[in-house]
């Protein structure tokens, strides 16, 4: 039996919506389970630190500097450098202190450490040469600790940044507590002072909900990279479909500032930027990151230009197969229809 022109209309009709509704199912689905996803426990934190100890370290006022929050020095290939910090025991117990040299570091949020280990490269830590290796504190007193920084004569032009430290070490009945107090040390060697960034390794990728208007997630990575020998600090800016991602200081905007790239250093930048859409099967994302120069004291800084890339990605929802299969259903039902019905009737015989 042939189906009536109608009757085939309402078939396909009912098979479409059946995709449709199937589609929408799945996406339902899929939605559920993301929000069934497990929250993750914290672990309990840990605390064992003795409230009466504590200390400070402060530089004394020498030929080579006066008033002073830490040790910096401009100076050339081989020179050498007296000086001395003093340590104060603010604390209502006797310290024991071991006393050495440290390099700096950029951490992976873009911020200065400190090494918490002696150094073992040829680096400013090694430089530094405390005149004792420990010293002994009783409750308030003051000892006043001399040190030299022996630059080496083949010492690379441009700022080397390390620290003298003073670490207590103590152990409890179930954790094992470093205390440490870190003075910086800078020493700008004599030299061209140049300054350069780079972004390496930029990619992102995109998580689509099913249907195209649902809102879409980029995942962005890439890193930041001081190519020149003197610090910078940098701000970067993330745009997508008009969403923009600024950087703060505290991350509390999801991307953050990085306060201090030390020459050579390199951080890996993670951001995800939410608020998208995926109406057309590509998107694309721009990043932008602005140094500045953190010259020391006295130095002429040289200029860096901002630094820009911009990527694409693709990022076709699920949904768009479901739209376009019923679009070429619903052709296909209205080329029958009108074909159907242009079809000339059968003659009856005579």
């Amino acid at each position: 039996m042939t189906l009536l022109p109608s009757r085939r209309f309402r078939f396909l009709l009912g098979t479409i919506a059946a995709s449709v509704l199937v589609a929408f199912s799945v996406g339902a689905t899929s939605a559920l389970r993301a929000h069934a996803a497990p929250a993750s426990v914290a672990s309990p934190s840990q605390a064992s630190v003795a409230d009466q100890v504590a200390w400070s370290m402060m530089p004394v006022i020498t030929d080579v500097g006066e008033e002073r929050s830490n040790f910096a020095y401009a100076v050339e290939p081989g020179a050498t450098i007296d000086d001395a910090v003093l340590v104060r025991n603010s604390g209502t117990s006797a310290l024991t202190l071991a006393v050495y040299g440290s390099d700096a570091f950029t951490d992976e949020s873009g911020a200065l450490d400190i090494a918490t280990t002696e150094p073992g490269s040829g680096a400013i830590g090694t430089w530094i040469t405390p005149s004792v290796e420990s010293v002994s504190i009783e409750p308030g007193g003051l000892v006043r600790i001399p040190f030299t920084l022996n630059v080496p004569a083949d010492a690379q032009p441009g700022e080397h940044a390390g620290a003298l430290l003073t670490v207590l070490e103590s152990s409890g009945d179930t954790v094992s507590v470093d205390m440490r107090y870190a003075t910086r040390v800078t020493a700008t060697v004599a030299g061209d002072l140049t300054a350069g960034m780079s972004l390496d390794r930029a990619r992102f990728d995109v998580e689509t909900g099913f249907w195209p208007w649902e809102s879409a997630t980029a995942s962005v990575a890439y890193d930041v990279r001081n190519t020149g020998n003197t610090r910078l600090s940098a701000v970067q800016l993330i745009t997508a479909q008009g969403v923009e991602m600024y950087s703060s200081p505290d991350a509390a905007t999801g991307l953050t500032t990085l306060a201090e790239l030390l020459p050579e250093a390199a951080v890996s930048v993670d951001a995800t930027v939410k608020g998208l859409t995926a109406w057309t099967p590509f998107a694309a994302l721009h990043i932008a990151v602005s140094p500045t120069v953190l010259a020391p004291a006295g130095a002429e800084a040289p200029t860096i230009d901002q630094q820009q890339v911009t990527l694409t990605a693709v990022a076709i929802a699920p949904g768009w197969w479901v739209i376009l299969a019923a679009l070429a259903a619903g052709v296909f039902v209205i080329i029958r229809l009108v074909t159907g019905r242009r079809r000339p009737a059968p003659r009856t015989p005579r």
